[in-house]
């Protein structure tokens, strides 16, 4: 009897203490992904990540991942690569798979390395193929546009994404005008490629979007990898 309610109690604390841990654990991610994304802090970001407190609160692959994030804003080929020999051999759920994998199809589209695109987005595909639900469909098309847009260059999306973009607004929207823009560079309309920009750029203020929108802009070879 007494072990009964001893295991009992045992159960109750470690249930309370999992949703303490869970409801700190979404408000210290929020607040990175604050200064991450809307600050556009990588390098504070990274310094945050070193707080041994952040152990109790992760496992080492979401760390990795955190860092990962980071790392593809700043670009540090070096860092990103070593962090994907890291987590490649790391066990994680499928959730924490499909997102790095999500993660890798983004890089390696970025640098037009064919190959390793396909890896990840065939890898994506694998894990959705067993999941239904708008979402599951969502991301397996959000996953086909990175990949035909970023790697087979496929203009004949484009009168799909303007279709798309005129029923969407504020970043969302904007990410979209991006896409368009990107593939108009690739159709070689330099005139649709500044306009679509500048339209992207006015909804994609205060993003990390905005600085590549810029740079876009200014050399619009930038185009070919970001």
């Amino acid at each position: 009897m007494y072990k009964f309610i001893y295991f009992t109690i045992i159960l109750i604390v470690i249930f309370i203490i999992s949703l303490l841990l869970n409801k700190l654990r979404q408000k210290t991610t929020n607040e990175l992904e604050k200064i991450l994304y809307i600050q556009n802090d990588p390098k504070l970001y990274l310094e945050l990540l070193k707080n041994p407190r952040l152990k109790i609160l992760y496992k080492k692959s979401s760390l990795l991942q955190f860092q990962l994030d980071a790392y593809l804003l700043l670009g540090d080929d070096f860092k990103i690569e070593n962090i994907i020999k890291l987590l490649d051999i790391m066990i994680m759920t499928k959730g924490e798979t499909l997102e790095y994998n999500l993660k890798k199809l983004s890089y390696y589209c970025s640098q037009a390395k064919k190959d390793k695109a396909q890896v990840a987005f065939n890898k994506i595909e694998d894990i959705l193929s067993k999941v239904k639900g708008h979402q599951a469909q969502f991301i397996h098309k959000e996953s086909k546009i990175i990949f035909d847009i970023y790697i087979r260059h496929d203009t004949k999306l484009i009168k799909e994404l303007e279709q798309l973009q005129a029923n969407q607004e504020g970043i969302v929207r904007g990410l979209t005008l991006y896409r368009l823009a990107k593939l108009s560079y690739f159709d070689k309309n330099s005139k649709k490629t500044q306009s679509y920009l500048l339209q992207a750029k006015e909804l994609l203020d205060n993003t990390v979007w905005f600085y590549i929108v810029e740079e876009a802009l200014k050399d619009m070879s930038v185009l070919n990898y970001k």
